[in-house]
């Protein structure tokens, strides 16, 4: 009895088991079968792949190998990807496969292999993988930035899936050829000259030419020439040189390395005759301008300057006068008075100086005499319209009684130039009224240029040197400060340092405004030991607006020694460890010992304090100046 109910529960139990097998398998079917209606309902398996974006863009230099990694993401949570294959999209199109094609297949799987196995390269439901492709970039290639297509093919419950994906790489490869200018970034131009002065037949004239370069690239040894030739109306000078070409002896830099165009500009000097035969009237002028770029690639372009002249009357085509008598009409020649020069009685004119002018008056008719001759001087500049130059009479017009036919007279006046004048050459016009023998009245206008100076004042601040003893093949920092205290501004300030015992420090500081302040911070090494006292110079160079040289020299105490052998530092004795006196306390010696090493360990403290507090106090001043002081 005991037996058939034993055998009967284990009955019951291999049923029970076998309903919950059956049970399991019923709910794994229904929920694969969910699983796959999900998949589908929720967008189907195409593009199930994506490329994820959190990787950086790739960068790769022409000729070199470059890694192109790409992020592969399987945005189906659900359904496997199996045999996943990535291929690149070759092309020989620069612009499409910036690479050399130097395999027959590119093709990658997910574990980096060449090709997948009949159910390898498996990117799970919702994982992700990191692919990475290597290319040598071809030498071909311009700057810039590249997509690179690549095909991802893979298989998804049984059905084979392909998706395109874009990953953008940067190439730093060569230039693309372009127009010369804007390939080399150039652009200098004079638009920025100062107004020219007027210029006389026969009479020097002095001006400036101002170069300015607006594009983002310097400019290296620029030069300038005015296109000479015999033709008056194309060249109004008399040719005095074999070549009027200029160099700037510095780059003109461009806005990248130099965004102030003040800072920017630079001056050239010009000194003519302007031709006796010209006619009255506005000359143009070419003037050539070459450069090179950092390449050494050419760059070249032509600038017209006009000049206005005062001609010689002789040539100027005889005017009409018609009377109003009617009906009777004639022709009549027109009496001028001209300037046929003018002195002055000092070298030099600086800004306020007073000096005489003497001007050479001539009655160029040979037809008649002038009378009641009146001059009115006037020497206005700038929008305020004040005059340069200043009658010592207090006023500006003189009276001259006669002048005869052809005749020539000396008109002298005294005169002050203002003190605040700037450096350059300022235009004198002479007005003049008068009537012929027939008392018939006529008007005139003649124009001189006075050139003036200023006084150049320069100083140099106190030299800051750190540290003042240095050993050979070390470097010490000089600072100081250079300052236009002048009403003028100089041009190409330049430093330089002389001495047996150091090398280096030259710094070129550009031109320098009135009252402004160039700041020299710069390093000298140490190339030989000292054999004097240690005097090294600073020398200051700069121009004026002739371009004549100042120098200032400034001495100070730079030390160089010889460094110490390592061979000539004594060994230590140990057996001096071992004596136990050495270390004692009550040794009479010690206490000197630990006074001494104190003494120099204050000593180098202090050292280092002074030269610490001596830089902050530097940077500071240089941060608190306007930015207009600093060059």
């Amino acid at each position: 009895m005991k037996i058939n109910k034993r055998k009967g529960l284990r009955q019951r139990k291999a049923g029970i088991f076998t309903i919950c097998c059956i049970l399991f398998l019923i709910v794994g079917l229904i929920t694969q079968k969910e699983r796959k209606i999900i998949a589908t309902s929720s967008g189907g398996y195409a593009g199930a792949l994506a490329l994820a974006g959190d990787t950086n863009t790739p960068t790769g230099k022409i000729g070199e190998e470059m890694k192109v990694k790409l992020h592969i993401i399987n945005t189906n949570e659900y359904l496997d990807a199996e045999g996943v294959l990535i291929t690149p999209k070759v092309s020989s199109d620069k612009n499409v496969f910036p690479f050399e094609i130097s395999k027959a297949n590119y093709s990658l799987t997910i574990d980096g292999d060449t090709n997948p196995a009949e159910n390898g390269s498996i990117l799970d439901a919702g994982d992700d993988a990191l692919v990475t492709f290597t290319f040598t970039v071809r030498n071909d290639v311009p700057t810039g930035y590249y997509p690179i297509e690549f095909n991802i093919t893979y298989r998804m419950d049984e059905m084979m899936q392909s998706v395109t994906v874009t990953s953008y790489v940067y190439i730093e490869g060569k230039e693309e050829e372009t127009s010369s200018s804007s390939k080399q970034n150039l652009q200098i131009s004079l638009r920025d000259s100062p107004v020219l002065p007027p210029a006389t037949y026969g009479q020097p004239i002095y001006y400036d030419l101002y170069l300015t370069n607006y594009g983002e690239n310097d400019a290296y040894s620029v030069t300038i020439t005015p296109q000479v030739s015999e033709d008056p109306t194309k060249f109004p000078f008399e040719i005095e040189q074999t070549s009027y070409e200029q160099l700037l002896s510095n780059p003109l830099l461009g806005t990248k390395s130099q965004p102030d165009v003040e800072a920017r500009k630079q001056r050239v000097h010009f000194a003519m005759t302007a031709r006796v035969n010209l006619k009255s009237g506005y000359y143009p002028v070419v003037f050539h301008i070459t450069a090179l770029d950092a390449n050494g690639e050419t760059y070249t372009i032509d600038q017209t300057v006009y000049f206005n002249v005062a001609g010689n009357p002789k040539e100027d085509e005889t005017e009409t006068t018609t009377t109003t008598e009617p009906p009777t009409t004639h022709n009549t020649s027109v009496p001028r008075l001209i300037i046929t020069g003018y002195e002055v009685d000092k070298e030099e004119i600086k800004a306020g100086d007073a000096f005489k002018l003497t001007l050479h008056i001539m009655n160029a008719s040979n037809r008649t005499s002038v009378s009641n001759v009146k001059f009115t001087l006037s020497s206005q500049e700038g929008q305020d319209n004040v005059n340069c130059f200043i009658p010592q009479s207090g006023s500006s017009t003189v009276f001259v009684e006669r002048i005869g036919k052809g005749q020539t007279i000396d008109l002298e006046i005294e005169m002050t130039a203002k003190p605040t004048l700037e450096a350059k050459s300022y235009p004198l016009t002479i007005e003049s009224e008068y009537e012929d023998e027939d008392v018939k009245s006529y008007t005139g206008t003649e124009s001189i240029s006075i050139p003036v100076t200023q006084e150049l004042r320069v100083s140099v601040g106190d030299i800051e040197v750190m540290p003042a003893s240095i050993e050979v093949g070390a470097q010490s920092n000089i600072m100081f400060g250079v300052n236009n205290m002048g009403k003028s501004k100089i041009y190409n300030v330049n430093i330089s340092f002389q001495g047996d015992s150091i090398t280096g420090g030259e710094a070129f500081k550009g031109n320098l405004d009135s009252g402004a302040t160039a700041n020299v911070d710069v390093m000298v090494t140490g190339v030989a030991q000292t054999m004097d006292d240690g005097t090294v110079k600073a020398i200051i160079s700069y121009e004026n607006e002739k371009g004549k040289v100042f120098t200032i020299e400034k001495e100070f105490n730079l030390f160089v020694s010889e460094p110490m052998p390592i061979d000539d530092i004594p060994d230590l004795d140990p057996s001096i460890m071992d004596d136990p006196n050495m270390m004692n306390p009550t040794n009479p010696n010690m206490k000197w010992y630990i006074i001494g090493g104190i003494g120099a360990a204050v000593v180098i403290i202090a050292v280092v304090v002074i030269i610490i507090r001596k830089r902050k106090k530097r940077k500071q001043e240089l941060e608190g100046m306007d930015d207009n002081e600093i060059l």
